[in-house]
């Protein structure tokens, strides 16, 4: 009974070693060689197939809720005429992302304070501060109170894990900053917009939401600078919508790096070379997602690390089994078998997140599938003997010692019944 249940406790040890090695290896050990790897790897989710690769483009539709408006490098005056131009034709709301932190001149800022004073919703970009030492968003940096006075505010900045290499996948649909909270750009748009369904977004409670990238700048209304100007007359479609306006490059057929982000939508998973998306466009996506309701849940990381650990048993088991059983089979059937099981946990987590708009986090199921053979095969054929054999000798020693020290009892005994 106690052999059985040991054999039993045995099979655990190299699940436990893969957990410790998963949970703790990389917060104590930095490997700078292994950089590149993991910057890679980082930069790398399994879900981003689905939205470059397996979803059909076509049969998305553009969203016709959204007009986005290049600013191009219009100064402050320029932005004000365009800005006029388009409220004159009654959109819903107007948001704006770009900050006005400074007064410059009067020729330059107030034709734009006055352009914002005639806007009825108005929304303008802030920015919350992160402070390292205390953990926690501390500040907001928002434009001139002139220009700020006629609008509300919303954090545009992506508060993006600093791994993540400028790739959006999640944004924060809130932050408290000094006990206030405060609202995600496109959020604060979507609450002028459509309240029910923003608040719905923001009563979802989630640290940050999966965004549903289904939409890159062809999905949208785009109207460039020229656009706004050359055609003033012909822009009745605006009515009613939501209008967006930042930078989109010079013009929107010059690409161009400054606010540009990688997304999912990117078809280079590794090794990306330009970002895909400027942050207007993903500031769209995110309102598409509210008013669509097209949300991503989460299972917890507490029931992935369960999950793992009960995958990874089944896996010791079956190797045992192999090991113990067909030893022959053993080193052909281990790695077909894992490669299989790595197939069908990608396909698996692939098919909940397309069809099911779930998401199962993957690095501790695919890391422990990968290190538990090369672990349990470590632990069987070189640290089980080590220690069985540093135990036996041990014990071994200690019997010798003991053997020694009863021969020497014994002499002397013999020694002092001679003597007597």
């Amino acid at each position: 009974m106690l052999k059985k249940l040991k054999t039993q406790i045995e099979h655990f040890i190299p699940v436990i070693v893969v957990v410790i090695i998963i949970e703790f290896f990389p917060q104590y050990f930095n490997l700078d060689f292994m950089n590149p790897i993991q910057n890679s790897m980082d930069n790398f989710n399994l879900t981003d197939m689905v939205f470059s690769s397996l979803r059909d483009q076509h049969k998305i539709q553009k969203d016709t809720n959204i007009v986005i408006v290049n600013i191009g490098t219009l100064n402050r005056s320029g932005i004000a005429r365009e800005l006029e131009i388009i409220n004159s034709y009654e959109p819903k709301v107007i948001g704006i992302d770009s900050f006005f932190k400074n007064r410059k001149s009067d020729s330059l800022d107030i034709p734009l304070i006055t352009a914002f004073s005639k806007v009825k919703h108005l929304v303008i970009a802030e920015k919350i501060v992160y402070n390292n030492e205390k953990k926690i968003f501390d500040s907001v940096i928002t434009s001139h109170p002139d220009f700020a006075q006629f609008a509300v505010g919303g954090y545009a900045n992506f508060t993006m894990d600093k791994k993540e290499f400028m790739t959006v996948r999640n944004i924060p649909p809130k932050e408290p900053v000094n006990g206030v909270i405060k609202l995600f750009f496109p959020i604060q748009i979507a609450m002028i917009f459509d309240s029910v369904k923003a608040k719905k977004c923001i009563n979802r409670d989630n640290k940050n939401e999966i965004v549903d990238f289904a939409r890159n700048i062809d999905k949208y209304t785009v109207l460039d600078v020229n656009d706004i100007f050359n055609r003033q007359d012909s822009l009745h479609f605006i009515k009613g919508k939501i209008v967006l306006m930042g930078f989109l490059g010079p013009d929107i057929k010059t690409l161009v790096s400054e606010d540009n982000f990688y997304t999912p939508l990117n078809r280079l998973f590794l090794g990306k070379s330009f970002p895909d998306m400027y942050g207007l466009i993903v500031h769209a996506n995110v309102i598409s997602m509210i008013l669509n309701e097209s949300y991503f849940d989460k299972m917890p990381e507490r029931i992935t690390k369960v999950l793992e650990i009960i995958l990874l048993s089944i896996i010791i088991i079956s190797l045992h089994y192999l090991r113990v059983k067909r030893f022959d089979l053993y080193e052909p059937l281990s790695i077909i078998s894992t490669l299989g099981l790595l197939l069908v946990v990608f396909a698996f987590l692939i098919f909940m997140f397309n069809k099911f708009n779930y998401y199962i986090g993957t690095s501790y199921m695919l890391w422990g599938i990968v290190l538990i053979v090369p672990v349990y095969e470590g632990y069987h054929d070189s640290i089980k003997p080590l220690t069985l054999n540093f135990i036996s000798r041990i014990k071994n020693k200690r019997l010798k010692n003991s053997k020694n020290d009863i021969d020497s009892n014994q002499e002397k005994k013999r020694i002092s019944n001679d003597n007597s």
